[in-house]
């Protein structure tokens, strides 16, 4: 078996997905796991909020980038959840005994590595496991620069966490890597392409795509005015759509960059220079986004909310619902029949 690698990576699911194939043998790296995942995408749902959490997302649902580069790429995977932590613990404690590398889906409030500061109530974190020392198992957490360290007690109840998307202790590893599979890549990629094009620039339902952004802009520019006695409850919920967008993996700008990173990996592969272009217009949107960020913050210290003060977080919003509409109805338009066309993807073996 070879020795594990632990990988830095920009998001906990795209990171784990190409750390996890990877170590199995198909060399993937994390810009393409959130490709052919078709991980970027962006949901606003027309209430502030959704048992608790905010009801703004900047990715597809958690567990889709794992599923769909499987899937598309054909190789086999397992996936189990327990009921009881005794045998969740004993089984991981098995499949790592036999050199299998395992995913975890966790909660960061109970995971005991992290610093007390990082740690909030998300039960959607990634992490592996790929050994045991001393009574403590081994942790590659993506979003770490080195490997750590995490004792039962720690681990089951990240594992067992209540509330929104429980993991209920959910494990996850990829069996094998099937012959052939390496020449499965670019329809994957073509596919990954292909759903993102049309999720984010052709959602026919409002609260989806880019189009959503725009639905956001019209609920930001409203909340001054619906809570005008209690600006707080505005800036609270403009300050949830910066923490989805700059705390929760990533999803917002820096899934942009990484799609940028992806797109320019089509260009080199399909030997397209639009893509290469594309990338460009993705890199300059997430720069935008960072910069609706930093003008959201200065709004939280001012600790004032009023229409005219949210005017330009709005306009940003507005500017960024065309902006991504745009761009990923060009994708889809170029992807379906451009210079390059992309190939027909294979049916699933």
């Amino acid at each position: 078996m070879t020795a594990f690698t632990h990988q830095l990576a920009a998001h906990c699911e795209s990171g784990v997905t190409a750390s996890l194939l990877t170590h199995a043998g198909l060399q993937l790296s994390e810009p393409r796991a959130l490709g052919i995942g078709s991980g970027l995408f962006f949901v606003q749902l027309p209430m502030d909020g959704l048992m608790g959490a905010p009801s703004t997302s900047f990715r597809s649902k958690p567990g889709n980038i794992f599923w769909k580069v499987t899937r598309r790429l054909g190789v086999p995977t397992r996936v189990q959840r327990y009921r009881d932590p005794r045998r969740a613990h004993d089984e991981l404690l098995r499949l790592v005994d036999a050199g299998q590398l395992v995913a975890l889906q966790t909660s960061v409030y109970f995971l005991e590595y992290l610093p007390r500061r990082f740690r909030f109530p998300f039960n959607a974190h990634n992490i592996i496991i790929y050994g045991r020392k001393n009574g403590r198992w081994l942790v590659s957490d993506p979003v770490l620069d080195q490997a750590a360290e995490c004792d039962d007690e720690s681990l089951s109840r990240a594992r067992f966490a209540a509330g929104l998307l429980a993991p209920r202790g959910k494990a996850y590893w990829v069996e094998r890597i099937p012959d052939g599979t390496a020449s499965r890549v670019n329809e994957a990629m073509a596919a990954g392409l292909r759903e993102t094009g049309f999720t984010m620039g052709h959602s026919p339902i409002p609260f989806f795509g880019a189009k959503a952004i725009g639905y956001l802009a019209k609920r930001c520019e409203a909340w001054p005015k619906r809570f005008a006695k209690e600006p707080q409850k505005a800036l609270l919920l403009l300050a949830n759509v910066v923490r989805m967008q700059e705390e929760i993996g990533t999803g917002g700008a820096g899934f942009r960059y990484l799609y940028a990173a992806f797109l320019q990996d089509v260009a080199d592969t399909f030997g397209d220079s639009e893509y290469a272009r594309l990338s460009e217009r993705v890199t300059a949107i997430g720069d935008t986004w960072r910069k609706f960020a930093g003008a959201a913050a200065r709004l939280f210290r001012g600790g004032q909310a009023t229409p005219e003060l949210f005017a330009p977080v709005v306009e940003l919003l507005r500017g960024l619902s065309t902006a991504e509409r745009t761009l990923f109805r060009e994708l889809s338009a170029h992807g379906r029949g451009g210079r390059k066309a992309l190939p027909a993807v294979a049916s699933p073996t």
